[in-house]
């Protein structure tokens, strides 16, 4: 059975045309997702919201947080300053219910500069430094505390299920914008809490750390010879750092989604390229509890079989109608989404199709229509 549903942020429904009503009426949703906490947002969405298209959060929390099931983390929630402190959830929320379409809610703490601005180190490079606008590091034991925090805090709301997001379980965490970020290892975490989990497997961490520091020596030194710096990466004492820190933090996930109650608990990731990669090429690292969500665009179906047969399931898929988003339309997303229900995959979530032309709904009702249809 296939899950067509909506992502659809609070700050859209300030608007008297409400984009969710349109949706569910007109292409027959079965969710909606709320990001009800998230890092800055930036949307241009001339389309639905001709007046002041130009949007921006500084981010947080994005409903009135309950103050004392936060105390236990030492952390505050900050709560975004658009809402002006109204709460602007629960009508949403009750819209939803009422229509019999199913809530989510996508949790991104991680990405809060005001949650990093309260520990004492958030992601820590290999050299020992912050890099500026460092995520928080889902490592560290008042993060995770808040996070559950909020899972608490929402399960007022009873939802169908959670969407972790920017948690960056695996070496594609850091702030840095360095030429060869992806490749040199420039972004793997060695704050004291990942150090403690290395140690605790065993492992050097500070061995692990110079083997970061010579890989970017050496794409420094001969930027053209980015194979090399590819198989640094590769080394066994930086592979197995990596994968302690990975296995426990999965680890920790799957009790939290269990804990939830929630029907589904997926990780949420805003690329495929920068997906928790274990979860594709490391069978059985993590449980059953946590899926992963990953972007539909550019996403070939060899990977997505490759998941299917590895796990049983497919991915769940996001598509992003984002402006600056190439070649998304009508006919392609018909296309890819049909392409990829034959494949095996069955749930797909519509993101920021406020950012689209109004023709955004057509489309989503056509595309639906025949990945049902098979």
């Amino acid at each position: 059975m296939l899950d067509a549903g909506l992502v659809y942020p609070l700050w859209n429904h300030r608007q008297p045309d409400s984009l969710l009503e349109r949706v569910i009426g007109e292409v027959g949703v079965d969710h909606v997702t709320i990001p009800a906490v998230t890092g800055p947002v930036e949307q241009f969405r001339v389309f639905h919201d001709r007046e002041n298209p130009y949007f921006h959060t500084e981010g947080g929390w994005h409903f009135p947080p309950q103050a004392k099931l936060y105390a236990t983390s030492g952390l505050k929630p900050v709560v975004a300053k658009w809402t002006e402190r109204k709460d602007w959830l629960t009508p949403v929320v009750e819209l939803a219910k009422r229509a019999g379409v199913r809530v989510v809610f996508r949790i991104n703490i991680c990405d809060v500069a005001a949650v990093a601005e309260q520990l004492p180190a958030a992601h820590v490079s290999a050299w020992g430094q912050q890099p500026p606008q460092s995520p928080a590091c889902i490592s560290q034991a008042s993060v995770r505390e808040m996070l559950a925090a909020t899972v608490s805090d929402l399960q007022r709301f009873e939802p169908a299920g959670f969407e972790f997001e920017g948690l960056r379980t695996d070496e594609t965490s850091g702030g840095w914008q360095f030429r060869f970020a992806y490749f040199s290892g420039t972004q793997v975490c060695f704050c004291a809490s990942c150090r403690a989990t290395a140690a605790a497997s065993g492992l050097d961490p500070d061995a692990a750390a110079r083997v970061v520091r010579t890989s970017v020596e050496s794409a420094v030194r001969e930027p053209q010879a980015i194979g090399g710096v590819v198989s640094q990466l590769d080394d066994p004492v930086l592979r197995d750092y990596c994968a302690s820190r990975e296995s426990e933090i999965g680890a920790w996930i799957d009790r939290i989604a269990a804990e939830s109650g929630a029907e589904s608990v997926r990780l949420a990731s805003k690329e495929w390229h920068g997906a928790p990669t274990h979860l594709v090429f490391r069978p059985g690292a993590w449980q059953a509890a946590t899926r992963l969500l990953c972007a539909i665009h550019g996403l070939p179906d060899h990977i997505l079989l490759k998941y299917v047969r590895q796990f049983g399931e497919p991915p769940g898929l996001r598509v992003n109608f984002g402006a600056g988003v190439d070649g998304v339309n009508g006919a392609t997303l018909v296309r890819q989404m049909t392409e990829h229900a034959q494949s095996g995959a069955n749930y797909f979530s519509f993101e920021k199709p406020e950012e689209a032309p109004e023709e955004v709904v057509t489309w989503m009702k056509q595309a639906v229509r025949y990945a049902r249809r098979g």
